[in-house]
């Protein structure tokens, strides 16, 4: 079963309007699952681009992308904007008894289709004691090798030596 990502461009002269393609009804259910007749998981470009928060806080913009008919939201890199993307979709769950139909179905529809995909055996998600863990070993890597590479700031290479050899 295929994926497809949605990016956050918006098209003017289109029934889609001033409106990104990831929080458009238009571009996600209209040309994307009605027309085209795509029947796979589709995901956001990550939500924190410009492209969309520049119309949208990330609030808005992930209650937006689930109506239009988005299966998954990419939040790349700010744990604070993961947290304030979830907040919203609860928050609106929670006050509306259609949106929590969208919600659970839009979750009940991707946890099948990556059943489909990758099988049933899932890893499980890793937690935050194992998030933060690799974070450190990522930074003292990077540290590491900025280090044996001689890069004190200066650009200067002075000294440096391998990574393999010393690791």
């Amino acid at each position: 079963m295929p994926m497809v990502m949605v990016n956050h461009a918006a098209y003017p002269e289109t029934p889609g309007g001033d409106l990104p393609a990831t929080a458009s009804p238009f571009w996600i259910t209209e040309v994307l699952r009605k027309k085209v007749g795509y029947r796979g998981l589709i995901f956001s470009d990550d939500m924190e681009m410009g492209g969309i928060l520049k119309f949208m806080p990330i609030e808005e913009a992930a209650i937006a992308a689930i109506r239009a008919g988005m299966d998954m939201l990419e939040i790349c890199h700010s744990p604070e904007l993961i947290l304030r993307a979830y907040e919203a979709l609860i928050r609106e769950a929670e006050g509306s008894a259609t949106f929590r139909k969208i919600l659970l179905q839009r979750a009940s529809d991707a946890a099948r289709k990556r059943e489909r995909m990758f099988g049933t055996e899932m890893a499980e998600a890793p937690g935050v004691e194992q998030f933060e863990s690799l974070r450190g070993r990522i930074l003292r890597f990077r540290e590491r090798v900025a280090m044996l590479a001689g890069d004190d700031g200066s650009g200067s290479k002075a000294g440096a030596r391998s990574v393999v050899e010393t690791a």
